[in-house]
């Protein structure tokens, strides 16, 4: 029985999600990001995370298939970085928003976390894929509070 695709999306919407963004070189050299809100862990050894992304979506050639990238866990101070790379179309990054790590894998400056992958795996489910991704290397920053999101906007996260 098929669900109706709205309350669907709607109620899946109550569960509150940190927001990234993936990024990677092209086959141009050129940065490009994604803003995703599916990342997860999946192992601690070996050391693998996951993200999905959509089949029919316009990046999804682009995204689907990077063999190096990585996945930066954005502050609540970079809400516009999230809807730069949101938008349909051009996920060309803009210089002021990424610098490239010591094995050249951009990621967002001022973000919490990052993670650089190499990846490991991919599965198909329903119109998505999981990618799957080792890591390879990590940093941190302590400062800040995460960019979250519930019920189709951006929320503050009140951290005592």
């Amino acid at each position: 029985m098929a669900l109706e695709e709205k309350l669907y999306r709607s109620a899946l919407g109550r569960f509150t999600t940190g927001i990234c963004v993936v990024s990677a070189f092209d086959s141009l050299n050129i940065p490009i990001g994604m803003t995703i809100n599916s990342f997860s862990s999946l192992s601690l050894d070996p050391n693998l995370v996951q993200w999905s992304i959509k089949k029919k979506s316009l990046c999804y050639p682009l995204f689907s298939k990077l063999q190096l990238y990585s996945i930066s866990v954005l502050s609540d101070r970079q809400a516009d970085v999230s809807r730069r790379y949101a938008a349909a179309g051009d996920h060309a990054m803009s210089f002021e928003d990424y610098s490239s790590s010591e094995n050249g894998v951009p990621f967002i400056r001022g973000s919490l976390a990052h993670f650089e992958c190499r990846s490991w795996g991919r599965m198909e489910a329903g119109d998505h894929d999981i990618l799957i991704g080792a890591v390879d290397r990590f940093s941190t920053d302590t400062d800040g509070k995460p960019l979250v999101f519930f019920g189709g906007a951006y929320r503050p996260l009140l951290i005592e």
